[in-house]
């Protein structure tokens, strides 16, 4: 299952469906979504398996202080949330904004222990950034609960927010890929000798430090300083560092130096390093670099 999103807000927008979902037609909502990777058929999915439902449930009531109630009107299932705060009930595949349904179409295809695999394109789309951390730690769970019997994930994502990199087990799971479609380059056979000299910074890497994965040409300086005036240097010129595929990376002193080097040498990335003349005389860069 592929979570196109742009396909779920066409097929959901889609006036045929504001009256809910025909019965008759759920085997068809079924291989479509399979066939074209849509995640639509997560109602129809909530209604067959009350397990998945009750899960669901019970994770949307906990974060989002919302009930699932799924109704039938003439033949058509209308699923229906009811908001605690508000005290409001309203068809969710109607009136619900999209990132908790898209939030609630991935927990569901997660859920579902009927898939081996599930690659998810983009599942930032829409959701808030603490939603995506959320999303990322129930993916975690799922892959560490026997029940699933090793499911495959694959996620394909350009948000920071999506690469939760706590060891270097995380970062081997991370293939990157460039501007120039050249082959994708990842550590996942690097030699452990090498993988020391930058394993230790792995689990320091924040939200800001992680754009270095997206970029082609990551320039790092020393401190915030230095990226605000580099920053301002380039608005004047009127170039964009983020259109020409790189960033700015402020990395707070000139005692990482080494590690970010070998870190993105071993990624395939040119990367630029900005900084004072005294850093070459650190310990740590000479006996490293």
């Amino acid at each position: 299952m592929s979570a196109k999103h742009n396909g779920f807000d066409n097929v959901m927008g889609n006036p045929m469906f504001h009256t809910g979902f025909n019965k008759d037609q759920f085997e068809h909502y079924g291989l479509s979504s399979k066939k074209l990777g849509y995640g639509f058929d997560a109602f129809i999915l909530l209604e067959e398996r009350y397990d998945l439902r009750i899960q669901i449930e019970a994770t949307l009531s906990q974060l989002l202080n919302r009930d699932i109630k799924m109704e039938w009107d003439s033949g058509r299932l209308n699923p229906v949330a009811y908001n605690k705060i508000s005290e409001k009930s309203y068809k969710l595949h109607k009136d619900e904004c999209h990132g908790i349904k898209e939030l609630l179409i991935l927990l569901t295809h997660l859920y579902n222990d009927e898939n081996e695999s599930l690659i998810i394109d983009e599942p930032e789309l829409n959701l808030h950034p603490q939603y995506q951390s959320f999303l990322i730690n129930e993916i975690k769970k799922v892959l560490h609960n026997p029940r699933f019997r090793k499911k495959n994930i694959v996620l394909i994502t350009h948000s920071p927010f999506i690469l939760d990199l706590k060891s270097t087990d995380d970062l081997k799971s991370v293939i990157s890929f460039n501007s120039t479609f050249d082959t994708p380059a990842h550590i996942g056979n690097i030699a452990e000798e090498k993988l020391k000299l930058f394993g230790g910074l792995v689990a320091n890497l924040n939200v800001h430090h992680k754009q270095l994965f997206f970029a082609d040409f990551p320039i790092f300086v020393e401190g915030i300083f230095d990226s605000m005036f580099f920053q301002a240097l380039q608005n004047k010129r009127g170039i964009s560092l983020e259109g020409a595929g790189s960033c700015l990376i402020d990395v707070g002193g000139n005692d990482k130096i080494a590690q970010y080097f070998y870190l993105t040498q071993s990624l395939g990335k040119k990367a630029y390093f900005v900084y004072d003349l005294d850093s070459l005389f650190t310990q740590k860069i000479k006996t490293k670099c």
